[in-house]
């Protein structure tokens, strides 16, 4: 067996003085304590990494001998986190203790007692308890654990404090979605690095794991989140999944942070109504529910400062698409109301679960409907790409609005010069202010390439956001505190601020949810303009002005037609 990262040995037999000598200070108290009958039990500084089964007695002579053999799994497929529940009902512990005690919430310990009941296949709890103290099946010490003698309280091992926090990072890196999960990854692995190299948190390094998961398919959301959580992270994160649901409930039952990138307001609405139960559960991303004012808020102001003559008072939201359970940004009534009320007339037509070529008989609709202006949002970059090249071999005189896929480095690519002209914006975008200069020009350094608007700088903050809330707790294995922590910090990012503290644990948007930008992020609003991204709003981070589309038919040999390319 291969030596353990924590520096026991994968297998070990210590005696007397030995023992006090080899074994980590709180191992060895441990087998002083409970030596006296031979007394079995499991160690770990906190993973299934360095994981062992222990088995402490006495010599003839009375002194005290240890065995130790490192495991990678517990019996009757128990987790330990489901182990740590387990060892507090072989002492009496309620469910509300339990909570309080590993920091996590009381609907979390109720599941773990029922799995546990199922696992060990015993009627109730007194029953596991029993069976869990006959066979050893505990953990010692717990956290915070007051059995401890106080000298080894006092002397911390130091390979705790060594110990990596791992982040488990759960992207799409091949099929749907992948050009967003490999922006995720990079900037979440620059942001590691960078941690790093300045010593990590609290002095302890961050340790990357990231795992591929097809974002359309449940049972492997499923799968991908449960291998996860089995090697035990202080941190999960994903960006948007059409199972989102899933993913939810299986964090929630783990316990730790969970921040994920999606933008679905249904999902804001689940924490929001029961915020006990997802205590833990933070999205980084603001709702998409944002954008329809935005467009209304927008088309109205071009209009007003008479930087644009509409055609007409019709405008036009184009939703839907391929990906069940992702986006289709329906407007609210809300958004009718207010294009009734700045002039407008809006109406909303479905694409449905249409493939790209759906998108591009939807582009030559849009031509021909006549109206003024039109809202696109395509969930994925071969839809939007789609969209655009249709719409430029025969223009109209409308001004194309779309959400959020020109962000991906591949839109451009693959549009070329189709999409000149085109304004979109991103409920998450990465300025170009002094704070996201230097990110900006890290990336590029370290992966030879610029980042895309949006996905990168979200996740590269998130990590940022994570390690100022685990600076300010003892024990980043104390999920709530970390929640906590979490909701009570204002991080300023490259994509902006970010306040988890409000109602649904979600970014905010500015100025959409508040007009303050101390703690929300700016929609942008920008237009390719040259082949160029120029931002045109909000005013404090423009460096552009809009410019009137010029309305003529794209030639096919201008642009590509090339495959997505991968790093």
């Amino acid at each position: 067996m291969s030596p353990d990262p924590s520096g026991l040995p994968a297998e070990f037999h210590y005696v007397g003085g030995s023992a006090e000598s080899e074994l980590p200070a709180d191992l060895a108290a441990l087998a002083a304590r409970f030596g006296q009958g031979g007394q079995g039990f499991y160690y770990t500084t906190g993973t299934l990494a360095d994981l062992f089964r222990i088995r402490a007695s006495r010599t003839a002579d009375g002194e005290v001998q240890v065995e130790g053999v490192q495991v990678h799994t517990l019996p009757f497929g128990i987790t330990l986190r489901e182990l740590d529940v387990l060892s507090l009902l072989t002492r009496g512990a309620g469910n509300q203790a339990i909570a309080d005690r590993l920091g996590i919430g009381l609907r979390t310990v109720t599941t773990h007692v029922g799995r546990l009941l199922t696992k060990l296949d015993v009627p109730n709890r007194t029953a596991a308890a029993t069976l869990a103290a006959a066979t050893g099946l505990v953990r010692l010490p717990l956290p915070d654990d007051a059995t401890v003698p106080a000298a080894a309280v006092a002397r911390p091992r130091q390979a705790t404090s060594r110990a990596p926090l791992r982040v488990s990072a759960l992207f799409s890196l091949h099929g749907a979605g992948a050009d967003d999960g490999f922006e995720a990854l990079r900037g979440t692995r620059l942001a590691v690095e960078q941690l790093n190299a300045r010593g990590g948190v609290n002095g302890r390094r961050l340790e990357l794991d990231p795992i591929h998961v097809d974002l359309l398919d449940p049972a492997d959301v499923a799968a991908t989140m449960r291998r996860a959580i089995s090697r035990e992270p202080h941190m999960i994160v994903t960006e948007y999944l059409a199972s989102q649901r899933v993913a939810m409930d299986l964090a929630a039952e783990y316990g730790a942070p969970y921040l994920h990138g999606s933008a679905m307001k249904w999902s804001v609405d689940r924490v929001r109504q029961d915020p006990g139960a997802w205590s833990t559960t933070f999205q980084v991303c603001p709702t998409e529910d944002n954008c329809g004012p935005l467009f209304v808020d927008y088309m109205s102001t071009l209009r007003d400062t008479r930087q644009w003559r509409p055609a007409g008072r019709d405008l036009l939201v184009v939703g839907g698409g391929e990906w069940t359970g992702l986006l289709v940004y329906e407007p609210e009534p809300a958004v009718y109301d207010l294009a009734d009320r700045r002039g407008w007339s809006l109406r909303y037509e479905s694409v449905g679960r249409g493939e790209p070529a759906a998108w591009a008989a939807a582009a030559r609709r849009v031509r021909e409907s006549g109206v003024a202006a039109a809202m696109v949002g395509c969930p994925s970059v071969e839809s939007a790409v789609a969209f655009v090249r249709a719409y430029a071999k025969d223009p109209g005189d409308q001004l194309l609005f779309l959400i959020y896929s020109p962000s991906i480095p591949a839109f451009r690519r693959l549009t070329g010069p189709a999409a000149e002209g085109v304004l979109w914006a991103t409920l998450s975008g990465t300025y170009l202010d002094t704070i996201a200069r230097p990110f900006v020009e890290a990336y590029r350094r370290r992966f030879g390439k610029a980042p895309g608007r949006s996905r990168a700088g979200m996740a590269y903050d998130r990590i940022n956001l994570m390690a100022a809330a685990w600076s300010q707790v003892p024990d980043p294995r104390r999920f709530g505190e970390v929640g906590d922590a979490l909701r009570r910090t204002v991080h300023r990012g490259v994509n902006g601020a970010y306040f988890l503290g409000g109602n649904g644990q979600a970014t905010l948007s500015y100025p959409s949810d508040t007009l303050d930008l101390s703690i929300s992020q700016a929609q942008l609003v920008l237009q390719i303009q040259d082949g160029r991204d120029r931002i045109l709003a909000p005013s404090p981070y423009a460096n552009g002005t809009f410019v009137p589309p010029l309305v003529r038919p794209l030639r096919a040999e201008h642009h590509s037609t090339s495959p997505p390319q991968r790093p």
